[in-house]
């Protein structure tokens, strides 16, 4: 199972167990599923009585809300909807941010932390799609110089013809004299 979707399970199971309200929202959302998306991850919360599960996927939402990291922690954390974008039923993700959210003050800088590490998550992938565009533009360039060298080479195709053709002739030739020839005698009788 993909840790981030079991710690956000596991955050959102200790809320219910934990919170009345978490429950009750819970209860409201049956059959609700609200999409939370950053960076190149989409996750799909779905609600059922009692029960929240989460699953990285690309299916239908009720709502959804989108944003960086940093973005996504003050709109969870401090009902500071100003840097994501909400769309579809606003009021049903405002009804889960309410019930769900943590009632705690979090400092400035780990909002600046979130988005730091939404950069280097960025630069990262950045970085590896550019070192596998660089490998496949090498391997190609290889293979291109190889078939070059190799061009030289003499094509055998018609060799090849020639002799299948010449042993499917020696099979036909064997096969008409075994069957002209008299059957071998036995020289002891």
């Amino acid at each position: 199972m993909n840790p981030v979707n079991e710690g956000l399970r596991l955050a959102l199971a200790a809320a219910i167990a934990a919170s009345a309200e978490a429950r009750q929202c819970s209860e409201r959302l049956a059959g609700k599923t609200i999409a939370v998306e950053t960076l190149d991850q989409r996750w799909l919360i779905a609600f059922e009585p009692g029960k929240a599960t989460v699953e990285r996927g690309d299916g239908e939402a009720d709502a959804t809300v989108r944003g960086s990291p940093a973005a996504l922690l003050a709109a969870f954390a401090r009902d500071d909807d100003g840097s994501v974008a909400i769309f579809g039923n606003a009021e049903l993700f405002a009804d889960f941010r309410s019930a769900f959210r943590p009632h705690l003050k979090l400092p400035e800088f780990v909002g600046h932390f979130a988005e730091e590490a939404g950069d280097a998550v960025r630069i990262g992938t950045n970085a590896a799609k550019s070192a596998i565009e660089g490998l496949s533009g090498a391997v190609r360039t290889k293979a291109k110089d190889y078939f070059a060298e190799h061009a030289d080479a003499p094509d055998t195709t018609t060799e090849v013809a020639e002799l299948k053709e010449r042993i499917a002739d020696l099979e036909a030739r064997v096969s008409r004299l075994e069957q002209e020839s008299p059957p071998p005698r036995d020289e002891q009788t």
